[in-house]
């Protein structure tokens, strides 16, 4: 699931209801700490591939810790993919 029509940029993670979330191959989004390894390499290579955005981390938006850890830990290291890609 590339760009989504329109050119409007595809959002990988939200938070919703305190809860921060993953956007699932059905289109649907997934609580964050449901995430499997392979979920997680999707995620990845659909960073790398195209044009995502994330909601902004902020630790008071979510309030359980498994989501934080892991919310703070991917849009980190998708922060630092992204700059890789634009040095290269």
């Amino acid at each position: 699931m590339p760009m989504r029509e329109g050119g409007v940029r595809m959002k990988l993670l939200k938070i919703d209801n305190k809860l921060g979330q993953y956007l699932g191959e059905s289109g649907d989004y997934v609580p964050i700490d449901k995430i499997t390894k392979d979920h997680l390499l999707r995620l990845v290579n659909l960073t790398l591939a195209n044009n995502v955005e994330f909601d902004e981390y902020d630790d008071e938006q979510i309030q359980n810790q498994a989501h934080q850890i892991v919310y703070k830990v991917y849009t980190r290291n998708s922060m630092a993919f992204e700059k890789e890609d634009r040095n290269s």
